[in-house]
């Protein structure tokens, strides 16, 4: 609510909208409960808030303009952006998952910005590329780096001879 009467208003909602059919009278489908635009240019600071409980909402929000320039801005920030068709961008300068990351495409994880890129492991054990040419497994004060394979293996260079350096010897177990 809003007493003051010129000047610039602050209005916490204008509208409330709810879909009350009941599946008793038969159903009705509703495909845009609310159309926001800004034809008049003033700044449109919060756009909607969908429900406070578990009413069935099929899509909760379709961005159809390509003229929005921050899809989804989070409360700390950070957002999640699709101005590129097929890419969906996340600025943070972390972003964790609970459960499994899966990665799917022809190109895998592509690391393009910044001094390479490290992927660390729960354990501590480390795969990065902060040196151009030069991929470091780093495992910790004493580990093993095991390939295992169900059938017999070759580790090569394709380019030719391989290196293999260590600061003390090197023993073969066959």
């Amino acid at each position: 609510d809003s007493t003051a009467t010129t000047g610039d208003l602050n209005t916490e909602a204008i509208l409330v909208l709810d879909q009350a059919d009941t599946v008793g009278t038969g159903t009705t489908t509703v495909d845009d409960a609310l159309l926001i635009t800004n034809s008049g240019g003033s700044t449109l600071t919060d756009a909607i808030q969908i429900g406070t409980g578990s009413q069935a909402i099929g899509t909760a929000i379709n961005i159809g303009s390509t003229g929005v320039t921050t899809d989804i801005s989070l409360q700390n920030g950070e957002t999640i952006t699709n101005d590129v068709n097929g890419t969906v961008l996340i600025t943070s300068p972390t972003t964790t998952t609970s459960g499994d990351l899966v990665v799917q495409g022809t190109t895998g994880l592509t690391f393009n910005t910044g001094a390479g890129g490290d992927i660390t492991f729960a354990l501590g054990e480390k795969i990065d590329n902060d040196s151009d040419n030069q991929i470091n497994l780093t495992l910790g004060t004493s580990g093993t780096l095991l390939l295992t394979s169900a059938t017999a293996s070759t580790i090569a260079n394709s380019a030719g001879d391989l290196t293999v350096d260590s600061v003390a010897d090197i023993i073969l177990d066959a």
